[in-house]
């Protein structure tokens, strides 16, 4: 199973003209990092806006291709004006939403051999121009039931620790 960490987490940067880009640096590694994702897949990296009480799809979304043997890809995503002033996240998933999943010992698909991830907020109105070091592991199960995970970004054991349990769902 491999995951989808941002080396680099999200960060707004505006520049003297009022345009404006989310920047970030990710990787696709294995839970200890002791290997890279070896095949090519597509990503998609989405700009998700934030209300009150809801999270929605801002319709601002990047494929990028991660190839065998590459260690790290940037995310760089032009945001229009109108949206600088939103609360938002980056959602970063395998392309094909149709994952291969891992089996349970009692044949049930229980994880994507890619788990994608969502960024901390962003939010400019409230100075906040980087995600901070908090990521959301985001893992459809099967009975149609999401598990969400929240999770540190860094060399860190704490993130290894819900893997093992979510495989004794």
């Amino acid at each position: 199973m491999h995951y989808i960490r941002f080396l680099k987490t999200p960060k707004m940067i505006i520049n003297r003209k009022g345009s404006a880009s989310l920047k970030a640096l990710i990787t696709i590694t294995t839970d200890l990092g002791e290997s890279l994702f070896p095949e090519y897949v597509k990503l998609r990296v989405c700009i998700l806006t934030l209300g009150p009480k809801y999270l929605g799809h801002s319709g601002l979304q990047q494929e990028i291709n991660w190839n065998a043997g590459d260690r790290e890809i940037p995310i760089d995503i032009s945001i229009p004006r109108e949206m600088i002033d939103m609360r938002m996240k980056i959602f970063v998933l395998a392309a094909n939403e149709t994952y291969r999943f891992f089996e349970s010992p009692r044949g049930e698909s229980i994880m994507p051999v890619i788990v994608p991830v969502m960024s901390g907020p962003i939010d400019c109105r409230e100075g906040k121009l980087s995600s901070g070091n908090r990521v959301q592991r985001y893992v459809e199960v099967t009975n149609g039931k999401r598990i969400h995970v929240w999770e540190d970004t860094g060399e860190s054991i704490a993130r290894h620790v819900w893997c093992v349990q979510s495989l004794h769902l």
